[in-house]
């Protein structure tokens, strides 16, 4: 994201959890430890980055969404179930 939360680039990818309940709950109580979802697609990296700051964490039944920051850029995460 720009410097006002435009977004200017996005990346998409399908990642294996045991549960979206797990799922969430890892964001909810992310400690700084870099998080790793196994990638069903190509794309490799981490789910949630280490030492990043999470904010505006909204999760329901079926959608995530929350803002990441590094200390130099922004980062908007939205997640959903696929069935």
């Amino acid at each position: 994201m720009d410097e006002i939360g435009r977004i200017k680039d996005h990346q998409s990818r399908i990642v294996e959890a045991s549960s979206w309940e797990d799922y969430c709950k890892t964001f909810k109580e992310y400690n700084g430890v870099a998080i790793e979802f196994k990638s069903l697609t190509s794309m490799v990296g981490s789910t949630i980055p280490k030492d990043i700051d999470i904010y505006n964490l909204e999760a329901d039944d079926c959608h995530l969404s929350c803002n990441m920051w590094n200390g130099k850029f922004g980062t908007k995460k939205l997640a959903y179930i696929c069935k």
